[in-house]
C-alpha cells in the first residue's frame, strides 16, 4: 500500500480485496525550488537626465520555480525603473532594487548634468 511519488501529475491507485475495491486519486505537485540569490550586471551607474540603461538580473539557481523579478526605485523623482530599464529623471541619487523570492540586489544610480564633475547639490547645476 506504499505510494511513492515519481513525477508531477495525477494517478489513480486502486486496492482490491475479496471482490471489493477502493480507489484513491493521487496528485504529485512539482518540486518547489527556492531562489537562493540574485545579481545585477551593474552595481553602480552614472547617467545624465533623460539617459537610460537596461539592467539585467540573474536569478539563482537557474531552475528556481519562480524567477519573477520585481524592480523598485528608492526615489522615482530621480530615477525610474520598469522591467530593469533604468531612466534618469533629475540630478541626484537613487537605489534601484531587483527582488526575486526573498533575495534582492541593488544598483546605486547617480544622475548628473553633462559636463559636471560632481553629482547633485553643486552650485554649477543651478
Amino acid at each position: 500500500g506504499l505510494v511513492k511519488a515519481v513525477s508531477p501529475g495525477t494517478a489513480s491507485v486502486t486496492a482490491t480485496a475479496g471482490g471489493k475495491s477502493a480507489k484513491c486519486e493521487v496528485t504529485v505537485q512539482p518540486k518547489i525550488v527556492d531562489v537562493t540569490g540574485i545579481s545585477l550586471n551593474k552595481t553602480e551607474l552614472t547617467l545624465s537626465p533623460g539617459g537610460s540603461f537596461q539592467l539585467e538580473a540573474t536569478v539563482s539557481p537557474s531552475d528556481a520555480t519562480d524567477k519573477t523579478v520585481t524592480w523598485t526605485s528608492s526615489d522615482p523623482s530621480k530615477v525610474t525603473v520598469e522591467n530593469g530599464l533604468v531612466k534618469a529623471v533629475s540630478p541626484g541619487t537613487a537605489s534601484v532594487t531587483a527582488t526575486a523570492g526573498n533575495k534582492s540586489a541593488k544598483c546605486e544610480v547617480t544622475v548628473m548634468l553633462p559636463g559636471t564633475n560632481e553629482g547633485y547639490g553643486n552650485e554649477d547645476l543651478k
